[in-house]
């Protein structure tokens, strides 16, 4: 019991310091405000703004930035059914490269302590 109050103090503890540090961040570097400008850079490029948006918000997805804006930024610059789409495939690709990237870093861990272990290199 008193193991279990120490684990859900301590899960309590971790998550009020991690939504003061995103508060912290947010409040003296402007993250969405640098978003916006990047959103608007990218819509003056013409035809190509549509596949650039969605790397753009690939890019957000893979690096854990707020994506909201872009959202509502894709719906409000290309229209509604435009903007889904848009935000589809950059969600898509932004999927497809973490998974990517994920089993790339989670290969060379397994790999790695398959070296060490007997047992990993049996199975």
């Amino acid at each position: 019991m008193l193991q279990t109050r120490r684990v859900l103090y301590l899960q309590i503890t971790t998550f009020t310091l991690v939504i003061a540090s995103l508060l912290l961040v947010s409040h003296f570097f402007p993250v969405v405000d640098l978003l916006v400008a990047l959103q608007q850079r990218v819509m003056r490029m013409g035809d190509w703004s549509a596949i650039c948006y969605a790397l753009l918000f690939a890019a957000c997805n893979v690096l854990l930035l707020p994506g909201g804006v872009l959202c509502i930024g894709a719906g409000f610059f290309f229209g509604l059914w435009w903007g889904f789409f848009i935000v589809l495939l950059g969600n898509s690709i932004g999927a497809a490269i973490s998974f990517a990237l994920s089993r790339w870093l989670g290969m060379r861990l397994i790999k790695r302590r398959e070296s060490a272990n007997q047992m990993l290199r049996l199975l």
